[in-house]
């Protein structure tokens, strides 16, 4: 799936066989794989009240440790579309900055921001049916390219 100049692939596992559980018995959703794609400004505002929204109040599904993020970020021209896609539960430290990993995050999402055109991608990484953990990097202009994250 492509929105705005990110590719999302995802699995769809879960859509195809929707009616039989996992091992544990809950339903096998599809999950991202992979996002990439090179950097713009955002188009239009974010759409903070579908991010509110989202499978509810966050504190009380996800727990007082975890936020609601995007894969690519709305800053870089991420989008949230009709499936969520870009969309997951990140971890707080991280998705504000407050871990060493987070001020990490935050300084690639900066760079891409004052970078339009930066390649980027992120690629989430799960234990059987829990949240994802993630590793993003960028592509930067150097004498060279180079791998950053």
């Amino acid at each position: 799936m492509v929105l705005n100049t990110s590719t999302y692939v995802f699995d769809t596992y879960g859509q195809q066989h929707c009616l039989e559980p996992g091992d544990d018995g809950l339903p096998i959703d599809g999950r991202l794989v992979a996002a990439f794609g090179t950097t713009k400004p955002p188009i239009g505002k974010r759409e903070s009240a579908r991010l509110r929204s989202w499978i509810g109040a966050t504190e009380r599904f996800l727990g007082s440790g975890r936020d609601k993020g995007h894969f690519v970020a709305h800053s870089i021209g991420g989008r949230i579309d009709g499936f969520e896609i870009n969309i997951f539960s990140q971890q707080r430290h991280v998705s504000r900055g407050w871990s060493e990993q987070g001020q990490m995050y935050r300084q690639m999402e900066r760079y891409c921001a004052a970078n339009p055109g930066t390649f980027c991608f992120t690629r989430p990484f799960y234990k059987d049916h829990d949240l994802p953990t993630g590793r993003a990097g960028v592509w930067h202009p150097a004498p060279r390219p180079e791998f950053v994250g």
